[in-house]
Protein backbone atom coordinates (compact mmCIF):
# COMPACT_ATOMS: atom_id res chain seq x y z
CA UNK A 1 0.00 0.00 0.00
CA UNK A 2 1.32 3.44 -0.92
CA UNK A 3 1.51 5.96 1.90
CA UNK A 4 -0.29 9.25 1.60
CA UNK A 5 1.84 12.07 2.92
CA UNK A 6 0.24 15.45 3.51
CA UNK A 7 1.24 18.68 1.77
CA UNK A 8 3.18 19.64 4.89
CA UNK A 9 5.55 17.51 6.94
CA UNK A 10 3.56 16.70 10.09
CA UNK A 11 5.15 14.03 12.31
CA UNK A 12 1.87 13.49 14.18
CA UNK A 13 0.44 12.08 10.92
CA UNK A 14 2.73 9.04 11.19
CA UNK A 15 1.63 5.97 13.10
CA UNK A 16 3.88 3.19 11.77
CA UNK A 17 6.08 1.18 14.14
CA UNK A 18 9.24 3.05 13.16
CA UNK A 19 7.73 6.50 13.18
CA UNK A 20 6.70 6.10 16.80
CA UNK A 21 10.35 5.84 17.88
CA UNK A 22 11.09 9.49 17.06
CA UNK A 23 9.67 12.28 19.17
CA UNK A 24 11.55 15.28 17.76
CA UNK A 25 10.66 16.66 14.33
CA UNK A 26 14.25 16.81 13.11
CA UNK A 27 15.01 13.21 14.09
CA UNK A 28 11.76 12.04 12.53
CA UNK A 29 12.46 13.86 9.24
CA UNK A 30 16.05 12.65 8.97
CA UNK A 31 15.12 9.05 9.73
CA UNK A 32 12.17 9.12 7.30
CA UNK A 33 14.49 10.15 4.46
CA UNK A 34 17.19 7.73 5.62
CA UNK A 35 14.82 4.75 5.73
CA UNK A 36 13.59 5.48 2.22
CA UNK A 37 17.21 5.74 0.99
CA UNK A 38 17.97 2.35 2.56
CA UNK A 39 14.87 0.84 0.97
CA UNK A 40 15.91 2.02 -2.49
CA UNK A 41 19.72 1.77 -2.31
CA UNK A 42 20.23 -1.07 0.15
CA UNK A 43 23.69 -1.44 1.67
CA UNK A 44 25.15 1.44 -0.34
CA UNK A 45 23.03 3.89 1.72
CA UNK A 46 24.62 4.96 5.01
CA UNK A 47 22.34 6.76 7.46
CA UNK A 48 23.65 8.39 10.63
CA UNK A 49 21.88 7.63 13.90
CA UNK A 50 19.34 10.19 15.01
CA UNK A 51 17.49 10.38 18.33
CA UNK A 52 19.27 13.59 19.27
CA UNK A 53 22.75 12.45 18.29
CA UNK A 54 24.72 14.35 15.66
CA UNK A 55 26.05 11.94 13.09
CA UNK A 56 27.59 14.91 11.22
CA UNK A 57 26.48 13.64 7.82
CA UNK A 58 22.79 12.74 7.79
CA UNK A 59 23.14 10.19 5.00
CA UNK A 60 25.24 9.30 2.02
CA UNK A 61 24.88 6.84 -0.83
CA UNK A 62 28.01 5.36 -2.39
CA UNK A 63 26.54 4.60 -5.83
CA UNK A 64 22.93 5.63 -6.48
CA UNK A 65 20.61 3.20 -8.22
CA UNK A 66 20.10 4.76 -11.63
CA UNK A 67 16.30 4.65 -11.56
CA UNK A 68 15.93 6.29 -8.13
CA UNK A 69 13.60 9.26 -8.57
CA UNK A 70 15.45 11.30 -5.92
CA UNK A 71 19.17 10.85 -6.66
CA UNK A 72 19.32 8.43 -9.62
CA UNK A 73 20.91 10.84 -12.08
CA UNK A 74 23.64 11.97 -9.69
CA UNK A 75 27.22 10.75 -9.55
CA UNK A 76 28.13 9.01 -6.31
CA UNK A 77 29.01 9.24 -3.58
CA UNK A 78 26.05 11.50 -2.80
CA UNK A 79 25.76 13.33 0.53
CA UNK A 80 22.22 13.99 1.71
CA UNK A 81 21.51 16.71 4.28
CA UNK A 82 18.10 16.78 6.02
CA UNK A 83 16.91 20.00 7.65
CA UNK A 84 13.59 20.34 9.40
CA UNK A 85 11.64 23.60 9.09
CA UNK A 86 8.10 23.90 10.33
CA UNK A 87 5.74 25.51 7.84
CA UNK A 88 4.68 29.02 8.85
CA UNK A 89 1.45 30.75 7.74
CA UNK A 90 3.66 33.45 6.24
CA UNK A 91 5.75 32.00 3.39
CA UNK A 92 8.35 34.73 3.89
CA UNK A 93 8.96 33.49 7.45
CA UNK A 94 9.31 29.90 6.24
CA UNK A 95 11.79 31.06 3.59
CA UNK A 96 13.80 33.06 6.15
CA UNK A 97 13.95 29.97 8.40
CA UNK A 98 15.19 27.85 5.48
CA UNK A 99 17.89 30.41 4.69
CA UNK A 100 18.97 30.52 8.36
CA UNK A 101 19.09 26.72 8.40
CA UNK A 102 21.43 26.71 5.41
CA UNK A 103 23.63 29.35 7.06
CA UNK A 104 24.09 27.07 10.10
CA UNK A 105 24.98 24.11 7.88
CA UNK A 106 27.36 26.32 5.90
CA UNK A 107 29.12 27.44 9.10
CA UNK A 108 29.55 23.83 10.26
CA UNK A 109 30.85 22.73 6.86
CA UNK A 110 33.36 25.59 6.71
CA UNK A 111 34.77 24.52 10.09
CA UNK A 112 35.03 20.91 8.93
CA UNK A 113 36.65 21.91 5.63
CA UNK A 114 39.22 23.93 7.58
CA UNK A 115 39.96 20.72 9.54
CA UNK A 116 40.37 18.67 6.37
CA UNK A 117 37.02 16.85 6.62
CA UNK A 118 38.37 14.50 9.28
CA UNK A 119 36.56 11.76 11.20
CA UNK A 120 32.83 11.55 10.58
CA UNK A 121 33.13 14.11 7.77
CA UNK A 122 35.55 11.98 5.69
CA UNK A 123 32.94 11.20 2.97
CA UNK A 124 33.11 14.88 2.00
CA UNK A 125 36.62 14.27 0.63
CA UNK A 126 35.30 12.01 -2.14
CA UNK A 127 31.64 12.98 -2.58
CA UNK A 128 30.55 14.07 -6.06
CA UNK A 129 26.98 15.22 -5.37
CA UNK A 130 25.06 16.97 -2.60
CA UNK A 131 21.32 16.87 -1.95
CA UNK A 132 19.90 19.39 0.52
CA UNK A 133 16.46 18.30 1.76
CA UNK A 134 14.10 20.56 3.69
CA UNK A 135 10.86 19.47 5.36
CA UNK A 136 9.01 22.63 4.29
CA UNK A 137 7.78 23.69 0.89
CA UNK A 138 10.05 26.37 -0.56
CA UNK A 139 7.78 29.33 -1.47
CA UNK A 140 8.82 29.72 -5.13
CA UNK A 141 10.97 28.27 -7.87
CA UNK A 142 13.06 31.44 -7.78
CA UNK A 143 13.76 30.90 -4.07
CA UNK A 144 14.72 27.27 -4.75
CA UNK A 145 17.10 28.33 -7.51
CA UNK A 146 18.58 31.02 -5.25
CA UNK A 147 19.26 28.46 -2.50
CA UNK A 148 20.71 25.97 -4.98
CA UNK A 149 23.02 28.64 -6.37
CA UNK A 150 24.15 29.73 -2.87
CA UNK A 151 24.93 26.13 -1.91
CA UNK A 152 26.75 25.45 -5.20
CA UNK A 153 28.87 28.61 -4.88
CA UNK A 154 29.83 27.73 -1.32
CA UNK A 155 30.68 24.10 -2.11
CA UNK A 156 32.84 25.22 -5.03
CA UNK A 157 35.02 26.99 -2.47
CA UNK A 158 35.37 24.10 0.01
CA UNK A 159 34.80 20.97 -2.12
CA UNK A 160 35.52 21.80 -5.77
CA UNK A 161 35.32 18.10 -6.70
CA UNK A 162 31.52 18.28 -6.09
CA UNK A 163 29.72 18.04 -9.45
CA UNK A 164 26.03 18.33 -8.60
CA UNK A 165 23.88 20.20 -6.07
CA UNK A 166 20.16 19.51 -5.74
CA UNK A 167 17.68 21.14 -3.36
CA UNK A 168 14.54 19.13 -2.52
CA UNK A 169 11.64 20.54 -0.55
CA UNK A 170 8.70 18.68 0.99
CA UNK A 171 6.73 18.90 -2.27
CA UNK A 172 9.37 16.82 -4.05
CA UNK A 173 10.20 14.59 -1.10
CA UNK A 174 6.60 13.67 -0.25
CA UNK A 175 6.02 12.55 -3.84
CA UNK A 176 9.09 10.28 -3.66
CA UNK A 177 8.27 9.06 -0.16
CA UNK A 178 4.77 8.03 -1.19
CA UNK A 179 6.47 5.13 -2.99
CA UNK A 180 8.98 4.30 -0.25
CA UNK A 181 7.32 4.56 3.15
CA UNK A 182 8.71 1.44 4.90
CA UNK A 183 7.60 1.49 8.55
CA UNK A 184 6.19 4.98 8.23
CA UNK A 185 2.50 4.32 7.92
CA UNK A 186 0.33 7.42 7.93
CA UNK A 187 -2.87 7.85 9.92
CA UNK A 188 -4.82 8.32 6.66
CA UNK A 189 -3.39 5.06 5.36
CA UNK A 190 -4.42 3.25 8.57
CA UNK A 191 -7.98 4.49 8.18
CA UNK A 192 -8.09 3.17 4.61
CA UNK A 193 -6.80 -0.29 5.54
CA UNK A 194 -8.98 -0.69 8.64
CA UNK A 195 -12.29 -0.47 6.75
Amino acid sequence: MIASFNQTFTPSDFCGWHANQFKSREDCFQQLIGDALREVHGATAHVSPTLGRDGSIDAWVEQPVTDCELIGGLEGPVIIECKDHEEQPNGATTWRNIQNGWYKVRTKLQEQADNGFAGKFEPWRRAKSYVYCVSAVIPSQQSKEQLTSAIRDFLNSIAPHMNDVVVCDWGTLSFWLNKHSGGWQTIGQTRLTSR
